[in-house]
């Protein structure tokens, strides 16, 4: 099993996957700071729609409660077949999906290879306690754009998915 890293993590990972918090510059810091106040420079944009999948109800609605908090369009699926359903629906326009690996129906993984092969273009995350290397493998291979451990706290999703999103 390969342990995800910490969430504290500063360091970057190779290939197409990220590390949890790649170097911040200063123009990366003040749009954190401003998308955790509700994303004021996406005022005339559309707003971050955002698909969480996991499978604990809990889990689901703490990740939904954080980034509904920054002014995000949050759905939640309790597993992978509805949150493929959701994803690939004709009046689906999601932004990012954030996904667990262990989930009923279709696995994380199998989830990210449908939409992808369904021509998915938005950004991927997935969170868990741990992945065997050929999952981690996998999932790079799939340009998912980061790899994250669980648990993981709200402020730290929040800077999480600004990082990604910002690039």
């Amino acid at each position: 099993m390969l342990r995800l890293r910490s969430i504290s993590s500063q360091k970057r990972v190779e290939g197409t996957t990220r590390g949890l918090f790649p170097a911040e510059s200063s123009e990366k810091s003040s749009f954190l700071l401003s998308f955790s106040a509700g994303c004021p420079e996406m005022k005339n944009a559309r707003r971050l729609r955002i698909l969480c999948a996991d499978n604990n109800a809990v889990v689901s609605k703490e990740l939904g409660n954080a980034l509904s908090e920054t002014g995000c369009r949050v759905v939640c699926a309790s597993n992978g077949g509805v949150a493929l359903r959701k994803l690939t629906s004709p009046s689906a326009n999601f932004d990012l999906l954030i996904t667990e690996f262990e989930l009923p129906q279709l696995t994380g993984l199998e989830l990210v290879r449908e939409v992808r092969a369904r021509r998915f273009a938005g950004h991927i995350i997935v969170l868990s306690h741990s992945l065997p290397r050929e999952v981690a493998a996998a999932f790079r291979a799939l340009r998912v754009d980061c790899l994250a451990r669980k648990p993981i706290t709200p402020d730290n999703l929040v800077r999480l998915v600004s990082s990604v999103w910002i690039g």
